[in-house]
């Protein structure tokens, strides 16, 4: 009984220490950046609840955990800032036409990279799940 309270304190210490960083990054993210795309605050919010509420809780490094969602967020900011110049530039003179395509497939394009990293956060828990020790 004593070894599943430490493990339920590791696990809400490990999720607590998550939904901290995550807040610190998104407030230092926020104050020294300006956003061009407002969306990219929504999906750094988007990609660390689903990491916070998914992996943390896992077994696994720490650290490894906080590197993972730390990169997630620095893949989040440089995507949101290059991507929709990109787009918009491979077609200055149809804006209105390319602004609506890229509206619908933000979201699809954005899915890509969180999908990405979740994975391979649940990739690490899972080599920590499989190891001998």
């Amino acid at each position: 009984m004593h070894i599943d309270a430490l493990t339920s304190l590791r696990k809400y210490s490990h999720f607590l220490v998550g939904i901290s960083i995550s807040i610190s990054q998104i407030l230092t993210y926020s104050s020294f950046s300006s956003f061009e795309n407002d969306l990219c605050l929504t999906y750094m919010v988007l990609f660390n609840g689903i990491f916070i509420l998914t992996i943390f809780p896992l077994k696994g490094s720490l650290f490894e955990k906080i590197l993972l969602m730390s990169m997630g967020n620095l893949t989040c900011l440089v995507w949101n800032n290059i991507y929709p110049r990109f787009v918009l530039s491979l077609f200055p003179k149809e804006m209105d036409f390319v602004s609506k395509v890229y509206s619908f497939l933000n979201p699809w394009v954005n899915s890509l990279w969180i999908v990405s990293f979740w994975t391979l956060g649940i990739s690490f828990a899972s080599k920590e799940r499989s190891s001998p020790n």
